[in-house]
């Protein structure tokens, strides 16, 4: 019961503040120092939960070593930001160098 009344409680405050963004949306000078502070902090906020998951892993990639888990994402972040500028192929590389190096054994090599 615990469970439901969690998902139903962020679920309902998702949608409250994505109605209160689209009704908002229009009126908000993008150029606004408070509109960029907002963006800024959202993107810090992703970025902490991502490298959390990353480094402090209790999940399905705890059970690989840090540095495979570092290079893989940071094959993903070259090839997104240097090559093709495409977060789907940046996605596919890492997924993909996560999945090569550690089952081919290389990563006793790095």
């Amino acid at each position: 019961m615990g469970n439901i009344i969690t998902i139903a409680t962020g679920t309902v405050a998702t949608l409250i503040w994505r109605v209160l963004g689209v009704g908002i949306a229009g009126k908000i000078d993008e150029k606004h120092p408070l509109y960029e502070w907002f963006s800024h902090v959202s993107y810090a906020s992703v970025a902490a939960i991502l490298l959390q998951n990353l480094v402090i892993s209790d999940g399905s990639l705890s059970h690989g070593e840090i540095v495979l888990r570092l290079v893989s994402v940071l094959s993903g972040l070259w090839v997104c930001r240097m090559r093709s500028h495409r977060v789907f192929r940046g996605l596919i590389v890492a997924l993909g160098s996560y999945v090569v190096l550690d089952y081919s054994g290389l990563m006793a090599y790095l």
